[in-house]
């Protein structure tokens, strides 16, 4: 077994291993090997420190992008076009009531997200692997982890409940996917609850079958 710049691969199992506890010896920046950043503007920001990752979006944050949403986020260089499986811890540091922002772990490209809520009067876990999704409100703990894993094409969503992982949705996706921390809120400018809030993100990891990753962040090589 071998490991290099958070990267770690197994000849025997034929399987590599992202991993990132944020405790990286520059503070305030992300590992630019294992990372790309995306901000939609100024006033949602990414910063590494006290030994964690932690994404905010500020009140006065405005949507923007391709997607023309509210987005903040970290996602792997790499990419993963077959087997995968990704696990965060989360801590919700600033968690306004009803400000209809998502925070979680999010499998860009391949439709699938799990993480948490605030709309109305639900406070909880929210999930969807498209066209399907599903919401619960499974205790009301400020931190926890959550998980994304897809085998043969299923992919399947949890979070971690009573000592165990609890599956929230179920479906499928052969999509590449970017595995993503993030911070957004979707529809109309007005549905932003415009209170800020911020998350932290620890122990990330990915075990995968099979990585396709640009020059500089690559697996090491048997």
């Amino acid at each position: 077994m071998s490991t290099q710049n958070g990267v770690t691969q197994s000849a025997q199992a034929s399987t590599s291993t992202i991993t990132d506890t944020f405790d990286g010896d520059t503070v305030d920046i992300v590992d630019p090997t294992i990372w790309n950043e995306f901000t939609t503007d100024a006033n949602v920001t990414i910063v590494q420190r006290r030994s964690r990752l932690e994404v905010s979006v500020g009140p006065d944050a405005m949507r923007g992008g391709e997607y023309n949403q509210i987005d903040v986020h970290v996602g792997t260089r790499c990419r993963f076009p077959g087997d995968f499986d990704a696990r965060v811890d989360f801590a919700l540091i600033e968690w306004p009531s009803d400000d209809k922002v998502f925070v979680g772990l999010n499998a860009f490209y391949a439709d699938s997200a799990v993480g948490r809520v605030s709309i109305s009067a639900f406070d909880g876990y929210s999930s969807w692997i498209l066209p399907g999704g599903h919401t619960t409100s499974v205790g009301d703990a400020h931190a926890g982890s959550l998980r994304i894993e897809r085998v043969g094409g299923a992919l399947k969503t949890y979070v971690w409940h009573r000592d165990g992982w609890f599956m929230l949705v179920a479906g499928r996706s052969r999509k590449d996917a970017v595995l993503g921390l993030q911070a957004m809120s979707f529809g109309q400018d007005t549905q932003f609850g415009h209170k800020r809030v911020t998350v932290a993100f620890d122990n990330f990891t990915v075990t995968a079958a099979r990585m396709i990753c640009p020059p500089g962040s690559e697996p090491p090589q048997f």
